[in-house]
């Protein structure tokens, strides 16, 4: 299987007529005409898998199968469920027990092996937070979905309290609480 996999990789990298046609001719082998049953010989397992895997413009390998709401992609592998940790199991070898499979390409629905590693669930929050795909940062101002007011509002709340008009009245004019307008006002929000 790993040789199957790793000479679909090199195909696949190469873009010539031959690279194609080679492409082609392992893929065939993967496909048989056959139905199988999903609890039989690794050959068979490997069939199932590829018929849910597309090769697409980049280097991935995507799964057009079932794919979770968080999209992973599903797969049914003795002790696995996500394709991508069975994708690694069946080219690679085991996952140490604890350990997670990450994505070096950061495309979730990804099962080319050469995009996969084993790694700490520590691990996968520092690549996560390298890579910038965090979604914990915070969003200011008009970014964050629930703000209610637009940067030309809290200028015009500064300028109409700098003139002498009280907060409380802002409050009403903009339909927010004194809080709010006390923070503007004091420069804690929309710096």
């Amino acid at each position: 299987m790993k040789q199957i996999a790793s000479a679909l990789v090199k195909a696949q990298q190469d873009r010539t007529p031959e690279g194609r046609m080679m492409e082609a001719s392992l893929l065939k082998q993967l496909f048989p005409k056959k139905r199988t049953n999903q609890h039989t010989s690794p050959k068979d397992m490997l069939t199932r898998f590829m018929s849910h895997v597309v090769f697409g413009a980049s280097d991935c390998w995507y799964w057009i199968g079932y794919q979770d709401p968080l999209g992973y992609g599903r797969f049914t592998y003795p002790n696995e469920n996500k394709a991508h940790r069975a994708a690694y199991k069946m080219f690679v070898g085991d996952v140490p027990s604890g350990m997670k499979v990450l994505h070096k390409c950061d495309t979730r629905c990804c099962v080319n092996p050469e995009h996969l590693f084993v790694g700490t669930q520590a691990d996968n929050v520092h690549d996560m937070v390298a890579k910038k795909r965090n979604k914990n940062v915070p969003l200011f101002g008009e970014k964050n979905p629930m703000s209610k007011l637009t940067r030309q509002q809290v200028d015009e709340i500064r300028s109409r309290v700098a003139s002498g008009e009280t907060q409380r009245s802002m409050c009403k004019v903009f339909n927010v609480s004194p809080m709010t307008v006390s923070r503007i006002v004091r420069k804690e929000l929309w710096k």
